[in-house]
């Protein structure tokens, strides 16, 4: 099984603060993404005081949540969310954390999920992702990972020959 994964989905979003440029990861918003075959979403949260925020690092995203997983559980296709607490930068209540996401589980059976409950140390909480290999085609050793957009302009049409030519895996993208 062959699978195109958006890295850092949500980024595609209006930021609430000014940092979004350097910590956006998409320029499509879900539907878009959908569209152009994307069959997995990397989803990052960070909850406090019981409300969930889309999150990339320091960033937070205008955009709700729950609607978008629900739209998602609603596509016709097999659908992955990578769903990560993002508790790097920002404190996230790690048991509001699992709640929302044992929540989500029960109500969208639709979806498959993988659960990260922390992007700190990356532990898999709970998963139902096919075990394929993961490659992670959004930045290379040695390249800054906070530069995404360079990152993708200059190698996306080289890892997207990759893509196509191979016949399983899931293949994270930024910049789709």
């Amino acid at each position: 099984m062959k699978l195109l994964g958006a890295h850092n989905t949500l980024t595609a979003y209006s930021s609430i603060f000014d940092r979004k440029k350097f910590l956006r990861c998409q320029s499509k918003k879900v539907g878009d993404l959908y569209r152009c075959g994307v069959k997995v979403f990397d989803i990052r949260i960070h909850m406090f005081k019981g409300k969930i925020y889309a999150s990339h690092g320091g960033a937070n995203y205008k955009v709700n949540v729950s609607e978008i997983i629900r739209y998602i559980n609603n596509l016709p296709d097999p659908i992955y969310i990578r769903l990560i607490n993002e508790d790097t930068i920002q404190n996230s209540d790690y048991l509001e954390f699992l709640k929302q996401a044992k929540e989500w589980i029960k109500l969208y059976h639709h979806v498959k999920w993988q659960i990260i409950d922390s992007k700190k140390v990356w532990s898999i909480y709970y998963n139902e992702f096919p075990h394929e290999t993961q490659y992670n085609l959004y930045w290379k050793m040695g390249m800054k990972p906070n530069k995404p957009k360079p990152y993708a302009d200059k190698y996306n049409n080289e890892n997207f020959e990759k893509y196509r030519d191979s016949t399983s895996g899931i293949w994270w993208f930024d910049f789709i």
